[in-house]
């Protein structure tokens, strides 16, 4: 039975949309992942279980990504820290590249060549950016209760309909204020690891901050749309 659905005709609703299930999701695994590691569930449906619940999981893991950042710029080089630090470190920066792996395997299963998940890097992107709203959609999950924030909808039929100007528009989200600092620390890191040859590190900053800037950009350009 196919069902008729709108997508969010801006950033902000989107945002709302993704920080409701990202709490809900936490919310699931605080009560239930317990439950499922001690039944006895097969190890492999436990696994898929695990990872279903934890699938929000990935923002607070760029944040730990992007925090050991500067620990491998500013602190001890690596030859003077203990093994298991050093390897965390590399792990941090490495692990950045396991979506990009995830959208070429896909790419190859249906047939394709690898190189063709290459436009799928930006959900990468876009992800990267969406981190904070995550982690703050995890801090709001340890509390009971809350608010069930619905996403807009404008009952948009036609490309090109006006929906600014109707009554249930949310624009100007807070929360890109703290994407917009991230954003710009994590620019401020990448002349300091191209300047001490941690190519990586450069790399994914810079990848952080596109993200950030992106995503809060396209919140600054909601709220500019719907107030001129």
């Amino acid at each position: 039975v196919v069902g008729p659905e709108e997508r969010p005709v801006s950033f902000d609703a989107g945002r709302r949309k993704q920080s409701r299930w990202a709490t809900g999701s936490f919310q699931s695994a605080f009560k239930l992942l317990v439950p499922v590691l001690r039944s006895t569930a097969r190890p492999g449906v436990k696994l898929q279980a695990t990872m279903h619940l934890l699938a929000y999981g990935v923002g607070p893991v760029m944040a730990i990504q992007l925090a050991s950042y500067p620990l491998l710029l500013v602190g001890p080089r690596f030859e003077a820290l203990p093994w298991q630090l050093a390897d965390a470190g590399v792990l941090f920066v490495v692990m950045g590249i396991s979506p990009w792996i995830g959208f070429s395997v896909a790419q190859l299963r249906r047939g394709r060549p690898w190189w063709a998940a290459a436009p799928s890097l930006l959900c990468q992107l876009v992800g990267a950016g969406m981190s904070f709203t995550v982690i703050l959609a995890l801090i709001r999950a340890t509390r009971s209760g809350g608010e069930f924030v619905r996403t807009p909808k404008h009952q948009i039929v036609e490309r090109g309909q006006k929906w600014r100007d109707q009554a249930y528009v949310r624009v100007g989200d807070p929360r890109a204020v703290g994407e917009a600092a991230l954003g710009a620390a994590s620019l401020t890191m990448v002349p300091f690891a191209v300047a001490q040859a941690q190519w990586l590190v450069a790399v994914y900053s810079f990848l952080f901050a596109l993200g950030f800037l992106t995503v809060a950009g396209l919140t600054a350009i909601d709220f500019l749309e719907a107030v001129t």
